[in-house]
């Protein structure tokens, strides 16, 4: 007879070497929030947004693509509309439709003031002054500040060098997937790669071009943002890499490690007498 799992999220299944954990998942019935967040009062997007906006170093790094000859400051309200506009893949269009904005207007200030440069410097003022809150550590697990990264797959509006097929995510359109870094909720970089693309080639790439303030310590990816390299890499540059296995079972002839092999016995679930036998042997 099983022990129970001293977990109650975990389900561990089968016996000796056909033991096999998973995570309980809640059902659709329960709450997908803390009943916390529900005396917390609604705010809507227009709302927050201005709120962020009365942060001068915000809308101080959407700078003109010109560095002279720069006929006007940028609209607050265009910058705000075109970050919505894109960011929910809702069109400048249909932006100008619900807004009451000019069309021309809206394209004119993205072409000049959205860019690739301004961006990334205008989350990092949003991340910067997120983590100077109080409750931002909070957030750490056991004092340690710990990231992840995942990717999202988004349907193209244009035919971009990036964007392939994917029936599985686009069915007959073309799409691409935005790896994104996260600390404490707080997305701090990101990338556009190709729906093909493995993740684990950017892990590294998100942590080590981080220009926020945010300084991750451990970092965490699912089974696609894994691979060998990423232990030594993610290892050299001082980052404790943490994956999180689908199967671990199915790694644990390929796992890495920098410590001695009886470091990590105390981290297994009651391993069986096989790969007790092959950690004595290696010490």
């Amino acid at each position: 007879m099983l022990a129970r799992p001293l977990n109650k999220h975990i389900k561990v299944r089968g016996a000796n070497e056909k033991r096999r954990w998973t995570l309980n998942y809640p059902s659709t019935a329960e709450p997908v929030n803390n009943p916390f967040y529900s005396h917390l009062p609604g705010i809507s997007i227009t709302d927050l947004l201005w709120f962020v906006a009365t942060n001068p170093a915000f809308l101080s790094e959407f700078t003109h693509v010109l560095d002279r000859y720069v006929k006007h400051e940028p609209e607050p309200r265009e910058i705000l509309a075109g970050i919505v506009a894109m960011g929910t893949n809702m069109g400048l269009w249909n932006m100008a439709e619900v807004s009451g904005l000019s069309h021309a207007s809206l394209m004119i200030t993205a072409r000049n003031f959205l860019q690739l440069e301004t961006l990334p410097t205008a989350n990092d003022a949003i991340s910067n002054a997120i983590a100077m809150l109080p409750a931002f550590h909070h957030h750490d697990i056991q004092d340690v500040l710990h990231s992840s990264s995942d990717g999202q797959r988004l349907e193209t509006q244009i035919n971009t060098i990036n964007a392939r097929h994917s029936p599985k995510y686009f069915g007959l359109q073309k799409g691409v997937t935005s790896y994104t870094l996260v600390a404490n909720h707080v997305p701090i970089n990101a990338k556009i790669i190709g729906t093909h693309e493995h993740e684990s080639h950017y892990v590294f790439d998100l942590l080590y071009n981080n220009t926020s303030e945010i300084k991750p310590e451990k970092h965490s990816t699912d089974t696609h943002g894994t691979n060998q390299v990423n232990f030594w890499t993610l290892h050299t540059f001082g980052y404790r890499f943490a994956p999180r296995y689908r199967d671990l079972h199915k790694k644990m002839g390929s796992l890495v490690g920098f410590q001695p092999p009886s470091h990590y016995r105390d981290f297994l679930i009651k391993p069986s007498n096989k790969v007790k036998e092959e950690l004595i042997a290696q010490e």
